[in-house]
């Protein structure tokens, strides 16, 4: 950030000046040598009268007139005082000499520390256009702007290059990759259950970040939940499209559950995300299920086609940091006879709304807590809602403690807490318990709970995650193992 230069005559003679006077308040304050100013900043002086004179007040003051000229032209702006005066009631006037200094405008931003690829893409979005007044604001957007892509660390100010008897600045952002390549792999263990072997499940995925320099994303990952359920998915990601702050995202998956059914799925979704703190997007997709065997066992042969909304809330303070997202869906579903039978009404409409809170409350150096809040249920005219159209319950996503999709709902709300305890630099123990209330098939609300502990190692270029958990009435050999191990390059 451009080092603002604020002279007040001495804040410190300001201060004795005042207290001699014995002046506890502010009267008025007003800019007496440019009246461009004085109407530019009239709001701030305004705020003044009748404030209690303090030190700090009157460094919000200058700093707030130095930001609000820097970010309309005027990088070497300054403030001085020039009166000062007690009134017959006994409060202060306070007169200010505004220095505006030359009017600058940008050149076109430039970047550093990266391949020529990634150089031109990051200058082609940076918000400093050629030829626009110069603003500190626009310089700080475009470092937030860099810092939230997660391939790159960008430096905290970018270096300023004043020509042209500084009426003109080209500033210069120094960037490096991180390392944001991902391997990742997971392994479970399941214990036993009714005629079923214990088991060991697992996934593994790979992602690819920045490729050929704009921030593209490919990813491919494997999952095993169950001996019989499987599925793969692969999805891409581009940033910034047509160098607007529009982000496209796809994703294929294909899977297996139990013995019950196969499904084809392809989504897509269009995000526009240019306030930081909030991002809006729409989606769409389509979805094939294929029953398994020769025999109606409550699948039939299926198309579905969906299209929706949502919108995403992030904010973040040193004591909390939070987001929400809010979804809505509507699907048509097209079924088709199988094996002899015929569904009771061939098309169904439905409606989804999910939301998913998730905060992070820092309660000291070394302890955290998680808070999360999943909800989500489906309103539809179908008297008996299809198992492939129903949610997932249970596994290391989703109440942990219980097997992967251990549970089938319409409906649910989950709430999970987790404190977290760092006892080492690369280290953190922490608990977890997550509580689910759902409806069941049968028509009735069931609770479950889950419970746990585990760590976390940060190792070079990756983590270790490992958490055991129970679920209610669980004995302690029936717990559930979890670890992934994730590595970046």
């Amino acid at each position: 950030m451009l080092k603002r230069s604020v002279i007040m005559l001495s804040l410190i003679f300001l201060v004795i000046s005042i207290v001699s006077l014995h002046a506890e308040r502010i009267e008025n304050v007003e800019i007496v040598s440019d009246s461009s100013a004085a109407i530019e900043c009239a709001d701030l002086t305004a705020k003044m009268s009748g404030q209690e004179f303090t030190e700090e007040r009157l460094e919000w003051l200058a700093f707030k007139i130095i930001s609000q000229l820097e970010n309309n032209g005027y990088p070497f702006a300054q403030v001085r005082l020039n009166d000062l005066s007690l009134t017959e009631g006994g409060t202060l006037n306070i007169g200010i000499e505004v220095t505006r200094g030359p009017l600058s405008v940008f050149d076109s931003a430039k970047v550093s520390g990266v391949d020529a690829r990634t150089r031109d893409f990051l200058e082609r979005i940076a918000t400093i256009e050629s030829g626009g007044v110069f603003s500190q604001a626009e310089i700080d957007r475009t470092i937030d702007l860099y810092k939230q892509m997660r391939y790159l660390n960008a430096e905290d100010s970018a270096v300023l290059d004043f020509h042209d008897d500084f009426a003109r600045c080209t500033p210069t952002f120094h960037v490096t990759r991180k390392p944001t390549n991902l391997v990742e792999g997971s392994l479970g263990y399941q214990p036993g259950y009714a005629d079923q072997d214990a088991y060991v499940r697992g996934y593994a995925r790979v992602e690819i970040e920045n490729i050929l320099g704009r921030g593209r994303r490919f990813s491919i990952a494997y999952e095993k939940k169950n001996p019989q359920s499987h599925n793969v998915q692969m999805g891409f990601y581009q940033p910034f499209l047509f160098y607007q702050p529009l982000s496209l995202s796809a994703e294929i998956e294909q899977q297996k559950f139990d013995s019950l059914y196969k499904e084809l799925s392809a989504s897509s979704s269009l995000e526009y995300n240019e306030f930081g703190s909030v991002s809006v997007r729409v989606n769409g997709g389509w979805q094939r299920f294929t029953p398994e065997g020769s025999r109606y066992i409550g699948v039939f042969h299926a198309r579905r086609w969906w299209w929706g909304a949502g919108v995403t809330l992030n904010s973040s303070s040193p004591r909390l940091k939070q987001s929400l997202e809010l979804d809505i869906s509507y699907g048509v579903k097209q079924s088709y006879s199988f094996a002899g039978v015929k569904p009771d009404k061939s098309r169904v409409d439905d409606t989804r709304l999910e939301a998913l809170y998730n905060a992070w409350l820092p309660l000291s150096s070394t302890i955290g807590m998680q808070f999360v809040v999943d909800a989500a249920g489906i309103i539809t005219d179908e008297t008996d809602i299809s198992q492939t159209d129903l949610y997932k319950l249970g596994g290391a996503k989703k109440l942990r403690g219980y097997r992967e999709d251990r549970f089938l709902t319409e409906r649910y709300v989950m709430v999970s807490l987790q404190p977290t305890f760092s006892f080492a630099a690369n280290a953190r123990f922490h608990l977890f318990a997550d509580g689910a209330m759902f409806r069941v098939e049968s028509g009735g609300n069931l609770e479950r709970y889950g419970g746990g502990a585990g760590f976390v190692f940060d190792l070079p270029g990756g983590s270790l995650l490992i958490d055991a958990a129970w679920g209610k009435n669980d004995s302690l050999d029936e717990g559930k193992l979890y670890m992934i191990l994730e590595s970046r390059f």
